[in-house]
């Protein structure tokens, strides 16, 4: 499939067959569309938020699916992304029927400010039944949970395409 695409404001991005050229602040960045796999059907999310609601980065964040019928499982890693607002994400496939969901988010590996030196420290675990042939619009709340430091938010939308930066094709102008 080919795209053409030329978005101008304070970068320049062009789209032709799946790989970008975004131009911006002085160098070109090569990004490789990540196309859905054909079975894949949902997009997990995962929000966590201070309680003043800001975002937080650099967490470990994975699903445990299982299967209620077979006890099947099976483990996602869930990548930071940014599309409207920092998340955390992934696509995954799944048969029309009930899943246990077990999210677990490490705790964030940056360094912390003096305020919050004693914040997110410990690893925070959430179990939610899931119907996987349940119909929905745009997206569907899974579930929330807050902790003492932080409240999260984890949610589907259906399977989407992504978008990977290419860290060999940075071009320095």
């Amino acid at each position: 499939m080919r795209k053409n695409v030329i978005v101008i404001s304070a970068a320049l991005l062009l789209t032709f067959t799946g790989v970008s050229l975004l131009y911006a602040e002085g160098r070109s960045v090569r990004t490789t569309e990540m196309k859905m796999a054909e079975n894949e059907t949902h997009h997990f999310e995962v929000k966590p938020e201070s309680l003043e609601g800001y975002r937080i980065p650099y967490m470990n964040v994975t699903v445990e699916i299982t299967d209620q019928e077979t006890g099947e499982k099976k483990t996602v890693e869930l990548h930071p992304m940014f599309s409207g607002n920092f998340h955390y994400g992934a696509n995954v496939s799944l048969k029309p029927k009930k899943y246990t969901l077990r999210f677990r988010l490490d705790p964030p590996t940056f360094v912390r400010g003096h305020a919050r030196a004693k914040m997110w420290l410990h690893p925070v675990e959430e179990t939610f039944a899931f119907d996987a042939s349940a119909k929905f619009g745009k997206s569907m709340k899974i579930g929330s949970k807050t902790t003492e430091d932080m409240k999260i938010s984890f949610e589907t939308e259906h399977a989407e395409e992504m978008f990977v930066i290419d860290e060999k094709g940075h071009h320095r102008h």
